[in-house]
């Protein structure tokens, strides 16, 4: 992350987006819940976003998306898998503390897969039949 630098073409607004808080309507998504709007590393808010943004093939629409707004460097997908990998320690973190919460029934299979993954160097995030398919 040092050698990204900030702030610069990488760091900027983010809202780290997440199911219940964006609103979509007939010809926009709308992201809400100021509570997660911050700045921080574009990356870090791709990174995020794939948490719930399971499939392969929407994984690379979405990135081809954002890519329209903002110029990414030329490792981009080796840094947001590292920026998910952090998005999902952080994610666990943050509602692990609640002994009801039922979103971290798949999180064996994080750990399992993506950082496994993640720590051979191998690239896990647009494969097509990862375990995030299942989503």
């Amino acid at each position: 992350m040092g050698e990204l630098g900030e702030p610069g073409p990488v760091w900027g607004p983010i809202h780290t987006l997440m199911p219940g808080t964006v609103v979509f309507t007939a010809d926009a998504a709308c992201p809400i819940d100021y509570n997660s709007f911050s700045f921080g590393y574009y990356l870090f808010d791709i990174g995020w976003s794939f948490i719930w943004n399971g499939p392969a093939d929407r994984r690379r629409a979405f990135l081809e998306s954002y890519q329209r707004v903002i110029q990414l460097p030329e490792n981009h997908v080796s840094l947001i898998e590292a920026f998910h990998v952090a998005a999902r320690i952080l994610f666990l973190a943050l509602y692990a503390q609640n002994p009801g919460e039922k979103s971290l029934d798949g999180e064996r299979k994080f750990v399992d897969h993506e950082c496994a993954s993640y720590l051979e160097e191998k690239n896990f995030l647009f494969e097509k039949g990862s375990w995030s398919e299942e989503k």
